[in-house]
């Protein structure tokens, strides 16, 4: 059978409880045609192997030659860390293939966040007034001549 696919999950790290979209192009390189074929993608656990999702296309038609792209949309389920595979087949008669694979990382829904950096122009604005004051203090005076 001349069928291969490729998989790719956007963006392939997400945080848990966002989305991605996983694309799955198919490409018939046979000598027939292939008519009522069904395309599937499985997110899988990575411990236990067992299905988080999986999206069916049913109906598909592939002319000899001919790329077809499908897309679904996936919110992210796990832990911080997971290395979730992602897999995709082609059920052509009862008969199921393996067409692709790619992984989706997950990290933590919140971090803690960082101090946000500023850029140095709030320290200008500190340090100019109090470098002023500073100056005009350590400016000699000079006593007012006397009648």
């Amino acid at each position: 059978m001349g069928l291969h696919g490729q998989i790719q999950a956007t963006p392939a790290t997400v945080r848990v409880g966002e989305g991605t979209t996983l694309q799955l192009q198919v490409t018939n390189d046979g000598n027939a045609s292939i008519s009522n074929a069904t395309v599937r993608a499985r997110v899988l656990d990575p411990v236990t192997g067992d299905v988080l999702a999986v999206y069916t296309q049913p109906g598909v038609q592939l002319a000899q030659g001919a790329t077809a792209t499908f897309n679904w949309a996936w919110t992210a389920k796990g832990k911080d860390g997971d290395i979730l595979p992602v897999a995709a087949t082609i059920d052509l008669t009862g008969t199921e293939q393996a067409l692709a694979q790619t992984t989706i990382t997950l990290r933590a829904a919140t971090e803690t966040p960082w101090p946000v950096p500023l850029n140095h122009l709030w320290l200008l604005a500190l340090l100019l007034p109090a470098a002023a004051c500073a100056a005009q203090r350590a400016r000699p005076r000079t006593a007012a001549p006397q009648p």
